[in-house]
């Protein structure tokens, strides 16, 4: 545009309300450009904050995962604890019983298969 107007006003016909008229418009077509630049980084800066609270959210996604996951492992060990410290609390709870001669039992009275007794 301003080689345009240098070619202009080299030829003598072109008065200065003319190049400032063209000036004026070359100025606004920058200031247009110029916010249009401005309104794409804007949404590029608001995407890229969507993107890190999603990033974000998934951490805590994970984390609670996680925490999830130990409390159940926990509550597991806490069980086998029991277990290891009255064991005859897992045969009780589940029927199963220690015969003579037999070996373990179900509640039933089947024999548990490998578990006989001489």
């Amino acid at each position: 545009m301003i080689e345009i107007v240098v070619e202009m006003a080299a030829g003598e016909d072109i008065d200065l309300s003319t190049l400032q008229s063209q000036l004026s418009e070359t100025r606004e077509m920058w200031n247009q450009e110029i916010e249009k630049h401005k309104w794409q980084a804007e949404c590029l800066q608001d995407k890229i904050t969507e993107v890190k609270a999603c990033i974000q959210g998934s951490e805590v996604d994970v984390l609670w995962r996680r925490l999830k996951t130990t409390a159940t492992l926990l509550t597991y060990l806490k069980s086998r604890a029991r277990v290891m410290a009255v064991p005859d609390l897992a045969h009780k709870s589940c029927g199963i019983k220690l015969l003579e001669g037999v070996g373990l039992v179900d509640k039933e009275g089947t024999p548990l298969s490998g578990q006989t007794i001489t």
